[in-house]
């Protein structure tokens, strides 16, 4: 829930105008249709509340992006637990991920470009194929599914 609000506040600061909001409820219903019927999806930090309205667990690119840079630059973070600590549950996760991936886990991975700069998805090319691309305001969404 935490994720989601976070999500919905900054969506609201970004926006700062309810006709902005009302196009963006457009959007995220287009692509909530669209990831409607997959019951396993890896995705963008921008759909984890769609992900999470089904009922799926959330894997989230963004897991992999922020625990990535508090591993990396451990001062400009206070947690108020050990580094090592959230630097064993970043490799666990990615680690499990990316397995997740090899094996086709996912019926669908939903990425913007910022995602496709993650190690973790070199797997993709082998097992999934691109279907489509949807926007949300300036973000491009890629639908990959799985290869038949």
């Amino acid at each position: 829930m935490l994720l989601l609000a976070t999500f919905v506040f900054a969506t609201h600061k970004v926006i700062g105008s309810s006709d902005g909001i009302e196009k963006w409820g457009e959007q995220f219903a287009e692509v909530s249709a669209e990831m409607k019927g997959y019951s396993s999806i890896y995705g963008s930090p921008l759909v984890a509340g769609l992900i999470l309205q089904s009922g799926q667990a959330v894997f989230d690119t963004g897991h992999n992006q922020y625990l990535g840079a508090i591993t990396t630059y451990p001062n400009l973070f206070n947690l108020g637990i050990p580094q090592k600590t959230v630097a064993d549950a970043y490799l666990h996760y990615q680690q499990e991920v990316s397995e997740m991936i090899s094996h086709g886990a996912f019926d669908l991975i939903v990425l913007n470009s910022e995602d496709t700069k993650n190690d973790i998805l070199k797997e993709q090319n082998s097992n999934y194929q691109w279907l489509k691309q949807m926007s949300i305001n300036a973000w491009h969404l890629n639908f990959w599914v799985l290869k038949q």
